[in-house]
């Protein structure tokens, strides 16, 4: 029987002591409950993927040197608890890896402050764009399936998304609102003091576009773009706009990865 901790300090030797002693017992008992009763190293790392559907793990098999590099930070967006389906804890256990995390849901964000690595930078924040007028926005917490209302007020846009997550198996019926700080994405990378990144990963269940709006690309660059979108032809449009180009779809045409030509 293969056994978590031998696996992970062969393969992500930096920082996995750290890593389990913020991870909850129910986290590690889940990963090590993954691992299976196999020889090859091939099923073992599969079973070590955090991302949906091992994104993180296709990711790494096509940018290592990118996704590895300690220069270039990364940057989610919705990162939750930092664990749970996270598309960037995979690269800070593998490679050391820190940057950016950004979660609305109070509750959420203190979680990820204890499990993610400190060299990382928090903010607990809703992501805006310009436009916004506001100074608070309201979260419908639904934990993974949470939504906000940065539509100045269109309750037609929250309803659209509302109904889609209950169409994935959420309950937007019983779900609490919270009022937490809007700011633009811009102003989140001016205080975190870079502007380059390895990776955007980009979860806000349906408002992705809207945080989109909150960036200027003529300041902040990514290499890789990864974002869920219902409507892929509108992020093709808005990301080719500033310089990028779709190259590939995940979890049945939910999740899609955009790249700059330095990104090959």
């Amino acid at each position: 029987m293969w056994d978590f901790k031998t696996v992970v300090d062969v393969r992500y030797p930096l920082a996995l002591d750290a890593f389990l002693e913020r991870a909850s017992r129910d986290f590690y008992s889940r990963i090590k409950s993954e691992i299976v009763e196999e020889s090859s190293a091939r099923t073992v790392q599969s079973h070590l993927a955090i991302a949906c559907e091992g994104i993180d793990l296709v990711l790494d098999s096509m940018f290592p040197d990118m996704l590895g590099r300690s220069d270039l930070p990364f940057l989610e967006i919705g990162a939750n608890d930092g664990m749970t389906q996270s598309n960037t804890l995979f690269f800070e256990m593998k490679y050391g890896s820190s940057g950016v995390l950004v979660e609305a849901l109070p509750s959420k964000f203190a979680d990820m402050v204890r499990f993610r690595s400190s060299e990382n930078h928090f903010f607990n924040c809703a992501a805006v764009p310009f436009d916004y007028a506001g100074d608070w926005v309201e979260i419908f917490d639904n934990n993974l399936m949470s939504i906000a209302d940065i539509c100045s007020g269109s309750q037609s846009a929250v309803s659209e998304i509302a109904d889609w997550n209950r169409h994935l198996g959420g309950d937007m019926d019983c779900c609490s609102s919270v009022k937490v700080p809007a700011r633009t994405l811009q102003s989140v990378i001016d205080e975190s003091g870079f502007s380059v990144f390895s990776l955007l990963s980009l979860d806000v269940e349906g408002f992705e576009l809207s945080v989109l709006d909150g960036i200027d690309f003529d300041v902040s660059k990514f290499f890789l773009i990864l974002i869920e979108s219902r409507d892929l032809k509108t992020a093709a449009k808005k990301l080719g706009s500033v310089g990028f180009r779709y190259e590939a779809s995940f979890q049945n045409g939910l999740t899609h990865l955009f790249g700059t030509c330095d990104s090959w």
